[in-house]
Formats: C-alpha cells, sequence, structure tokens
C-alpha cells in the first residue's frame, strides 16, 4: 500500500523543519555566558590545626578543627587539584565550604589567606613548625551558625596561585585579636558530607565547530497512484484442490393476462466462494416475473447446479456435472399443475360461454 501524506501533514512537516532552522540559527549567536558550567569537588589531603598553648603539639588525626584568636589557635588545610586537567581560563569561581559544630560569637570575622609552602603535612605540623601565610592578601568571613555550612568564595584569593605545573592549594584560617573560638569539621569527622571541601566552578572545554546543515523539502503531488502486485507461487509435489460451487436459482412467474402486459423482472444473485485449498461458491437467483391477465399463475423454480472441480498432483481435472433428473422431477409438479389450472379455466370459460347461448 502507497503511503500519501496529505496537504496539511506537509504544511506542519515543513513549518516545524523551519522552526528546527530558525532555532538553530539563533543558538549560534547566543553568548558565552549562556554555556553550562560545572563543578569539581575536592576534600583535603591534609588538615590539621595548630594551638599555642601546645606549640609541640600534633592535631592532625582530630575529627574537629578550632580557630580562635590571631595568637592562639589556627587551621591549615591542603587541596591537591592535579585531577583538574582544564586550563585555569575555564575557571568560573573557587569557593571553600565548611561545616561549623559550635560558633562563639558568630558576628566577628575570620580570615582565609593562602599559604605559599605546600610542604606541610597533617601528620607533623605544629604551633612551632606551622609554615608562614601571605599577610597581604585575605578573605574575610563572618556569620557562623553552629550546625550549618559556610561557603567562602576565595576566587581573588587563589586564581592567580594555580598553574598548569603546580596545582597544590594550600590554605590558612585564622581569627581576629579576640578569643572567640569556633570548631569546625575535619576530614576525618564521621559524616562525610559535614567535610571540608573546595567547589571549583568551571566551562567545560569544548572546541568550537562550525556546522552547515542545508535541508531541502520538496512536496510533490501525483494524482497517478501505481500498484505493484508481486505474486510468488511455491509449488510443493502434491496438490489438491476441490472447489464446490453451488447455483440456487428460485424463479417466480405471476402472470396476468390483459390488453396491457408489462414484464418485471427481478434477479437476485448471492455467491459465497471459500477457497483455502477447498473453494465452496453459492448462487441464488431470483426472479420474479410479472403479466397481466384474467389468469394468475405462480411458478416457483429451483434448481441447483453442483459442479466440482478436482486437481491432484500437476495434473488439473476439471468435472462438470449437472442433475437433469432431478430438474425433470422437479419441474414436472409443477407442469402438471399448470395443466390442471389451464383445464379448469377452460371449462368455466365454456360453462360461461354455454350460459350466454342460452
Amino acid at each position: 500500500m502507497k503511503f500519501r501524506l496529505s496537504k496539511k501533514g506537509k504544511r506542519v512537516g515543513l513549518a516545524l523543519v523551519l522552526a528546527w532552522l530558525l532555532v538553530a540559527g539563533i543558538a549560534s549567536f547566543l553568548p558565552a555566558w549562556s554555556q553550562t558550567t560545572y563543578t569539581a569537588e575536592f576534600y583535603p589531603v591534609d588538615d590539621a590545626y595548630v594551638d599555642a598553648d601546645s606549640p609541640d603539639a600534633n592535631y592532625g588525626a582530630e575529627n574537629i578543627l578550632i580557630v580562635g584568636s590571631v595568637g592562639s589557635e589556627r587551621i591549615y588545610l591542603k587541596f591537591n587539584l592535579s585531577d583538574f586537567t582544564l586550563p585555569v581560563e575555564r575557571i568560573v569561581s573557587i569557593k571553600l565550604k565548611i561545616y561549623v559544630i559550635t560558633a562563639n560569637s558568630p558576628s566577628i570575622n575570620r580570615y582565609v589567606y593562602y599559604v605559599e609552602n605546600d610542604t606541610w603535612s597533617e601528620e607533623a605540623i605544629t604551633w612551632n613548625s606551622q609554615p608562614g601565610y601571605d599577610t597581604s592578601s585575605q578573605v574575610y568571613f563572618y556569620n557562623l551558625e553552629a550546625g550549618n555550612y559556610k561557603t567562602i568564595d576565595i576566587t581573588s584569593l587563589v586564581i592567580s596561585k594555580i598553574s598548569e605545573n603546580d596545582k597544590i592549594l594550600s590554605l590558612a584560617i585564622i581569627g581576629q585579636s579576640s578569643d572567640y573560638e569556633v570548631q569546625l569539621a575535619s576530614k576525618e569527622y564521621a559524616e562525610a558530607d559535614k567535610w571540608p571541601r573546595l567547589l571549583i566552578e568551571y566551562e567545560p572545554y569544548t572546541e568550537t565547530q562550525t556546522e552547515t546543515i542545508t535541508e531541502t523539502v520538496t512536496v510533490t503531488e501525483t494524482t497517478t497512484e501505481t500498484i505493484t502486485e508481486t505474486v510468488i507461487a511455491t509449488t510443493t509435489v502434491t496438490d489438491v484442490i476441490t472447489e464446490t460451487q453451488t447455483t440456487t436459482v428460485t424463479q417466480t412467474d405471476v402472470i396476468y393476462t390483459t390488453e396491457t402486459a408489462y414484464t418485471t423482472e427481478t434477479s437476485t444473485i448471492t455467491e459465497t466462494i471459500t477457497d483455502v485449498i477447498t473453494e465452496t461458491a453459492t448462487t441464488t437467483v431470483t426472479e420474479t416475473h410479472t403479466e397481466w391477465a384474467n389468469e394468475t399463475v405462480t411458478v416457483t423454480t429451483t434448481i441447483t447446479p453442483t459442479v466440482t472441480e478436482t486437481v491432484e498432483g500437476n495434473a488439473t481435472l476439471v468435472e462438470q456435472s449437472v442433475d437433469y433428473q432431478a430438474l425433470a422431477d422437479m419441474l414436472m409438479p409443477i407442469v402438471l399443475i399448470v395443466g390442471v389450472i389451464g383445464t379448469l379455466l377452460g371449462l368455466l370459460l365454456q360453462s360461461t360461454n354455454f350460459r350466454r347461448g342460452d
């Protein structure tokens, strides 16, 4: 079967193609800021705090990090960013995320500094061995609330410090002169979602490609349909085809004789053919003849011929038979009835003429 798209369907399809081309054209002119950005998370490889009151003590294995005043406790964090393979130019922002366990006087400022020396380790760092930090630049933060996260944007502090060859980033968190202690979760804390982390938002590195798409829409309407039928016949060693055809003819004649005569014929033919290697055909013919006369004669004739075709193997044998004896037997009573009726009508007419002669 050949599928033909309606005119309305063709118009809708053409409109969709044009709309797609329009959207693609507009998208090619969108500014760079419309691109999707991604965020990479980095947990510290080392974290510890140092205490001026215990200058030779190491607290690298503690599950908390403590920051107090500038002369008491300090926090050190180290991140390894070597897995970040994209150019630094692709970085959108760098943020430090920490979880606050306890906080006294949360409105007091705390500061994040860049640490130049990254050779320290959490197993060995103490107050006496702590590395120095860059006091020329800092990022401060405040409003620390116990039981909440705090995210600090340190992009301006460290973006110029990261290079392709050196992606080890060390930070120090130091308080003010006032002695207000804040406790943060370390990477040894029982709940991993509360560990310190560095969040780097970046643009994916993509190669610029120019792609030209040309689409041609051709709408052709043809009023000529071509239907090709392919018949594949497979013949087996033995073919048996039996065809049975039954024809039923019903004829009703009503005859009226007058000076004006006309004939009405009604024929009804019903054919039923069943072919599943066996074919059965049934034909019913009904004829009605009407003639006007002084006599009324109704004749009903039923003829049922039977045709049987049998095919054996590759040969074809056709047998046709008509049961004329059965036909004669069926017509004989009708002929006798017509003869009797004619005789009675003749006697009736003679009797009537005889009376008129009297």
